[in-house]
Formats: structure tokens, C-alpha cells, sequence
């Protein structure tokens, strides 16, 4: 009974992971739906974004389950990762082509096909390195996850389908969408690839020390996302990167004394 129930548990984990790329493969088909009938919509936008972001949800439950039925398997951990590209990978790619960049003007046109596919091809890098451990992933990450580029890539579409941004209403956004957001892409994709440690919270046990504190600001974030998901979910994303990004350069800037005195005692 205990080996039936174990198989039919083992099932869970790589369901919940299956969610993840049913998500992704939506969120593809929704855009490329909008593109066949020219229907480009704040509702189509949001929709693609917010199957990417059910991805994430996705992604983060299906190793809780598993850890938490403890049926974790090389299996599982393959079917993530190609869920993890679709999703992650792909999807964000197709949706910042669709929605923004297929009308940007023709100087930087050239450029965006092949900004897509070197933001996809370093998720793929950046997944298949996790698989290898060519790194120690420890408390931190080795670059930036996908699921966290994915969603710096879905701000900027919640952004303008909620209405906080209007690009072509003045010079500076028009300058954000046709010669800035066209490399962001590129940017992202280099990230996932670095070497640049970013923080890794469900690793971390800060939480566990002020437990209430931590569980009062879950709910705040939860009941925000509930009625101003287009600009909290940006401010998630973004606030990430950029403290990631900060601590990276307060790293380089000012090594741990530790650092310093092993460096020294070498050059000694």
C-alpha cells in the first residue's frame, strides 16, 4: 500500500511542473494569437504576462511538493528545466516581440529578432549550468534566475497594459520603448549567464527569526497583488534586480575583510 501510495504521490511534483509549462505554452499562443488578428489589446498583453507569471507560481511549488513528499528525481529535475525554458525562456521573448518591439523604427528593427534569441539562448545556458552545478549555488545564485528575468521582462508589459507607462505621449517614452527596451533583453540575458551572486530568499533563514514580521508582510503583498497586480508585481521584480545588482557592486567596491586579509597574507 505504502509503494502504491509513494508512486501515486511521486505524480504531484511533476504535475505541478507540467502547470508551469501549460502556462508558458499559453502565454505563447495567446500572443501569437494577437498577432494573427491584429488584436494587440491591454487585455491580450495582460492575459500573456500573467500566464508567466502563474509559471513562477508554478515553479515554486512543484520543488515544495516535492521536497515536501520527498520524491525528488533527475527526471523531475529535467522535465523543470524544460518547463523552466518554455516558460521562462521563450515565452518572454515572443511577448516582448509581439507587443513592443515588432513597431519600434527601423534603425534598431534589425536588432530585435536577434536580442530575443540571445536573451533565450542564455536562459537555456543559464539552466543548463544549474543542472551541471558548474557553480555552487550555496545561499546565493550564480547569475540572475530565469523566472526573476522573466519577470523584469513582464514588468515593462504590465506596465503598459495597466496604464503606467504610455510610450509615444512624450520624448522620453518614446525613447524607453524604441531604444532601450529593445536591448533589455540582452542585458537580462547576460545576467542569467554571470558569475554576479544574487540574493536567494527561500534559502536564506532570516525569515525564520522574525516569523510575525515576515508573515504580516506576505499578507500586505498578497492583498496589494489582489488589487494593483500591474504595479506590484514591477516593483517585485524590479526592487530584486536592482538590490541584487547593488549588492554586487557594494561586493567589488568593498570585499568582506576576509577577502582583504587572505589577499594580502598571499601577497606577502
Amino acid at each position: 500500500m505504502k509503494d502504491k501510495m509513494r508512486k501515486k504521490i511521486h505524480i504531484l511534483p511533476n504535475f505541478v511542473t507540467a502547470c508551469n509549462l501549460v502556462m508558458g505554452v499559453n502565454a505563447i499562443m495567446i500572443s501569437l494569437g494577437a498577432f494573427a488578428n491584429n488584436d494587440f489589446s491591454n487585455k491580450r498583453l495582460t492575459q500573456a504576462a500573467m500566464c508567466v507569471f502563474f509559471g513562477m507560481i508554478f515553479d515554486v511549488f512543484d520543488g515544495f511538493v516535492a521536497r515536501l513528499t520527498k520524491t525528488s528525481s533527475r527526471f523531475g529535475m529535467e522535465l523543470d528545466s524544460l518547463a523552466d525554458l518554455v516558460t521562462f525562456g521563450v515565452a518572454p521573448s515572443v511577448l516582448m516581440y509581439i507587443f513592443v518591439l515588432k513597431d519600434i523604427p527601423d534603425p534598431v528593427r534589425k536588432l530585435v529578432l536577434p536580442c530575443c534569441m540571445v536573451y533565450t539562448c542564455c536562459a537555456a545556458l543559464r539552466l543548463a549550468r544549474f543542472n551541471a552545478q558548474i557553480e555552487d549555488e550555496g545561499k546565493t545564485f550564480s547569475g540572475i534566475p530565469t523566472p526573476e528575468a522573466a519577470g523584469v521582462m513582464i514588468s515593462y508589459l504590465l506596465l503598459l497594459s495597466h496604464g503606467y507607462l504610455k510610450p509615444g505621449t512624450n520624448s522620453f517614452h518614446e525613447i524607453l520603448q524604441n531604444y532601450i527596451v529593445p536591448f533589455v533583453p540582452v542585458g537580462l540575458g547576460l545576467l542569467m549567464v554571470a558569475t554576479i551572486r544574487f540574493p536567494a530568499p527561500a534559502k536564506q533563514i532570516v525569515w525564520q527569526r522574525h516569523p510575525f514580521i515576515y508573515l504580516v508582510l506576505i499578507v500586505f503583498i498578497l492583498v496589494a497583488l489582489i488589487f494593483r497586480p500591474g504595479l506590484v508585481l514591477p516593483v517585485l521584480f524590479l526592487g530584486y534586480l536592482f538590490y541584487g545588482l547593488l549588492q554586487a557592486a557594494r561586493r567589488a567596491l568593498f570585499p568582506p575583510k576576509a577577502k582583504a586579509e587572505n589577499q594580502e597574507s598571499q601577497e606577502e
